[in-house]
């Protein structure tokens, strides 16, 4: 009785060793990342609608293009199961309009110049946290937190193909709209899954919550110009003051999917 008690403990710990080893390839390569590994990652969306509009005839497949925040994560394997984190977006944006109007003064009727509004607009947010994973096979979940800074800014100009003058004494027009720079921070829990879909190569999901960010954006500029009769004269002054704003909210990570590669020590 006691030997085959032996048998069936020893049984279940060989069958348990066997369920706890970790996934390799056919060439017996380590699907999971180790200690000491570094990762990288890039939000693999445009990817994933690239290759999903190849079957669709309908659609524009010419350009694979990025149109919305680029997001990319680093990070170092402190254990087997624990990482340290750093997330950077970005997102640039500059569009240049250009509107055809009659020349002032000018004695032919066709005779046009361009009303030309510049819009930039620059948003960045940078994270460092911690992230645990729990399993051991292709497809791990993971949680973790992160605290996060971001900086915004926004700004339009006018450049006016008529300048201002005795044929053509305008009262007053913007020539420049800047919105108050933005600063803000907070902390940022997370949790997703991260699939290994080959050996050190992972995608992954997450979904996050913010118990706490703050917030704080300066006062609006609008500068004007204007004629008096005899000379141009430019003013500049606040339309709306200082803002704070205190508030909690979910994420989806911009709605990413993040595409990882991770190397060896």
């Amino acid at each position: 009785m006691l030997k085959k008690l032996s048998l069936l403990i020893a049984s279940v710990f060989v069958l348990n060793g066997a369920f706890a080893q970790e996934p390799v390839s056919k060439k017996g390569i380590p699907i999971l990342p180790h200690k000491g590994d570094w990762g990288i990652g890039f939000d693999a969306v445009p990817i994933i609608k690239y290759a999903g509009n190849l079957f669709h005839s309908s659609d524009n497949n010419s350009d694979l293009s990025i149109n919305y925040p680029l997001s990319i994560t680093a990070r170092y394997l402190h254990r087997d199961n624990v990482a340290y984190r750093m997330t950077l977006m970005v997102d640039y944006m500059s569009i240049k309009t250009d509107t055809l109007v009659p020349k002032q003064g000018s004695t032919n009727t066709n005779e046009q110049v361009a009303d030309e509004t510049v819009e930039n607009s620059a948003t960045e947010m940078l994270g460092f946290g911690i992230q645990y994973w729990i399993g051991k096979s292709r497809v791990r979940g993971y949680y973790g937190g992160e605290f996060q800074l971001s900086a915004n800014t926004a700004k339009t100009k006018y450049n006016f193909g008529n300048p201002l003058g005795a044929q053509n004494p305008v009262n007053s027009r913007t020539i420049e709209m800047k919105q108050g720079s933005t600063f803000g921070f907070g902390v940022r829990g997370f949790l997703g899954v991260e699939v290994y879909v080959a050996p050190r190569i992972s995608v992954s999901a997450e979904y996050g919550f913010s118990p706490l960010r703050i917030s704080s954006t300066s006062a609006n500029e609008v500068k004007t110009e204007s004629w008096d009769g005899s000379e141009v004269k430019t003013e500049t002054k606040s339309t709306k003051g200082k803002i704070t704003t205190i508030a909690s909210k979910t994420d989806s990570n911009n709605g990413s999917v993040s595409l990882l590669f991770y190397f060896a020590r």
